[in-house]
């Protein structure tokens, strides 16, 4: 199967060849005679071998030297045969005949291509099919068009894909989702590779998509820095389901869970402040839960003649501007703080030095947004010559 009549019969005939490889004595013009010299008889004896080694099934081998013989290799199916002149090549010719990776190879895998000539003649030749490659392709379109994977389910799209190649065989959703989280690994690797080798400073940019009806959102991950050749690089790192409520202790969890998956790790540091908040957070909330509490902490205030009439505020854990105005406020009646641990019974955790320390190098950098916040948002008065300068600080 898979031949040609002409081939079948040139095989045929060096068959027969085989089982008569030297010349007869009765032939009117024999090669060898009794008369002729040595080197007249190695000149002949090459040519019978040349004319062995012209027989179609050395097309579909190669002769190797394994362990002092030498050896028959096929070239479609690496199988090894004897190849020795006492043989002949009967044996090779019948392994052809039935070599399946020849057939496959050379029936069902080849089509016709057209391909136009720089002079304009179009010549047709062979290809093989990749079904690798067209499956890759099929994955890239995909998640390039951010398809449906039950696209590849629809008869119509199969009758397409049909039409346009019939080897190639649709594969199914649950396929098409393993290949595509092969190709994020890949390049999830690949982005990885090129953090790693960053020598600059990353900046992260987050958006949160909530639905309708507030039960579910998802918030996009992106880091941002500028490579060595001064190009700025953007790379979508996550997009990630953020249960309700949608707080900032629970964005910040999973900003710092991201974080830590692609080695951008500042999880014990944010941990140290965001006790440290936390602790101030507790303080403010406790002196301002009764009134009776409130003027305690005013009339103690008065005594350490602290110079502000701004009272304590509480923040909103979902506005990031509000912490900066508690932590601002708070910074000012540190001292007192302290003090009222030994008047009131119930005030069992105060801020340490170290929480204040923190909480101060917080304030300073939400003080640069803050400001720069306000200026952005002004509506009487540019602030495109404005914008440079504040975001090299930022």
């Amino acid at each position: 199967v898979g031949y040609d009549n002409e081939e079948t019969q040139v095989l045929e005939t060096q068959i027969e060849e085989d089982n008569n490889p030297t010349p007869n004595e009765n032939d009117s013009n024999p090669t060898v005679t009794e008369n002729n010299n040595t080197e007249v008889t190695s000149s002949t004896q090459a040519a019978v071998n040349k004319r062995k080694d012209r027989s179609p099934a050395w097309e579909h081998f190669e002769k190797k030297e394994i362990r002092g013989q030498i050896k028959a290799v096929c070239i479609h199916c690496k199988n090894i045969l004897g190849a020795s002149s006492k043989n002949g090549t009967r044996h090779l010719l019948d392994h052809v005949k039935s070599c399946l990776y020849k057939r496959q190879r050379t029936i069902d895998q080849s089509m016709l291509n057209p391909t136009k000539l720089s002079d304009g003649i179009v010549k047709l030749g062979t290809y093989n099919i990749d079904h690798e490659h067209a499956r890759k392709t099929l994955v890239n379109m995909i998640i390039l068009h951010e398809y449906p994977l039950s696209m590849v389910d629809h008869i119509g799209f199969k009758m397409y894909s049909n039409a346009l190649q019939p080897l190639f065989k649709v594969c199914s959703r649950n396929t098409i989702k393993k290949d595509i989280f092969k190709v994020f690994e890949i390049e999830r690797e690949k982005t990885m590779k090129l953090l790693d080798t960053n020598r600059s400073r990353i900046a992260v940019t987050t958006d949160m998509w909530t639905s309708n009806n507030q039960k579910s959102g998802f918030m996009t991950i992106t880091s941002h820095f500028i490579d060595d050749a001064w190009n700025l690089q953007s790379r979508l790192i996550r997009c990630i389901y953020v249960p309700c409520p949608h707080t900032a202790e629970v964005l910040a969890d999973a900003l710092l869970e991201c974080m830590f998956e692609w080695n951008l790790d500042l999880r014990d540091g944010l941990e140290v402040i965001k006790r440290s908040i936390e602790k101030i957070r507790y303080s403010v909330a406790f002196w301002l839960g009764t009134q009776k509490r409130e003027e305690k902490f005013l009339g103690a205030a008065r005594q350490l003649r602290v110079p502000t009439s701004k009272m304590l505020e509480l923040d909103c854990k979902t506005r990031w501007n509000s912490t900066y105005s508690m932590l601002k406020t708070a910074m000012i009646y540190k001292d007192v703080f302290p003090c009222l641990k030994h008047r009131e019974p119930l005030y069992k955790e105060v801020s340490s030095e170290s929480d204040w320390a923190n909480s101060k190098e917080l304030v300073d950098k939400l003080a640069m947004f803050y400001d720069v916040t306000v200026l952005f948002s002004g509506t009487k008065y540019p602030t495109a010559n404005l914008y440079f300068k504040n975001i090299c600080s930022i």
